[in-house]
């Protein structure tokens, strides 16, 4: 019977492990002379390291999470919000009482194109008491339905590191980031995140609410996130809360800057300011 048992458990974590993309870690990315190559010491100061030419053109697929620098939060006063609409660039498309978060909307390195689009915002602040969170518990993914391909069949949701000048070891330009989700807590280590893609799509792989911790085991070790540092990652990417270790005050802010297909009325916050763009789904229930 054991034996039995011992098939069949090997056999499940098995299928599940062909679910889950390991990455490489953003650092080890770079663009140079047209060519997506992996760095096996990191790209730092623009030294070329063992590169290993790895796709043509950058794509999805390959990063799952990229630090993008640190944003200062406003004084908390108690905001809650989740996926409220808004547009990208449009100070005026934000209510008064949401305003002072326009200036950390704008240090998401979000490209020139996407502004004037409608982009969802998430604000929560308040006091969490010790071995509690903010947010929610336990491994996860994001689920707010973001589209995988745009009608042009681009991906939605991707990472393209900055072109290198191998003549100067310089970068010509920033990173670029597409669509995804930005996220940063004020809290030291607060947050963890992973160098792996989760199979979204796969059916039961991941539970209605992206909860996946039976997933740990495949997803290597986790980075936790320094206070105020502001992340792009994608809706695939593993994520967890950490509990508070000291009761205290905490402001946790994200971004979706995807497109969407399906938007929760009675869980997200409306905005008298922007509609939900046609074409995304409204749905009443939970």
């Amino acid at each position: 019977d054991n034996t039995v048992v011992r098939h069949v458990y090997s056999y499940i974590t098995s299928q599940l492990a062909t679910r889950i993309t390991r990455t490489i870690p953003a650092s080890c990315i770079a663009n140079s002379l047209g060519l997506m190559v992996r760095y096996s010491y990191g790209r730092a100061d623009g030294q070329s390291i063992n590169v290993e030419p790895i796709h043509f053109k950058p794509k999805g697929g390959y990063v799952s999470f990229v630090s993008c620098g640190t944003i200062e939060f406003p004084d908390p006063a108690g905001r809650k919000i989740t996926m409220m609409p808004f547009r990208f660039g449009d100070r005026s498309s934000i209510p008064d009482e949401f305003q002072a978060y326009y200036d950390c909307i704008e240090m998401c390195p979000y490209p020139e194109e996407t502004v004037g689009q409608v982009g969802y915002l998430t604000i929560n602040e308040g006091f969490v008491k010790n071995g509690s969170y903010i947010q929610r518990k336990g491994l996860h993914i994001e689920r707010p339905e973001i589209i995988e391909q745009q009608a042009n069949g681009e991906e939605s949701c991707a990472f393209s590191p900055a072109p290198e000048n191998t003549s100067s070891e310089h970068f010509e330009e920033p990173d670029r980031y597409k669509g995804g989700i930005y996220i940063c807590s004020n809290v030291k280590h607060a947050n963890k995140v992973w160098d792996a893609l989760v199979d979204k799509n796969a059916k039961g792989l991941v539970e209605p609410d992206g909860g996946c911790e039976h997933l740990r085991k495949f997803i290597g070790v986790g980075t936790k996130l320094p206070e105020n540092q502001l992340v792009w990652m994608t809706d695939r990417t593993p994520r967890e809360e950490i509990a508070m270790k000291t009761s205290g005050h905490q402001q946790y802010f994200q971004v979706v800057a995807s497109d969407i297909s399906v938007w929760y009325e009675n869980c997200y916050t409306q905005n008298p300011l922007v509609s939900i763009p046609e074409g995304v789904k409204i749905i009443k229930g939970d």
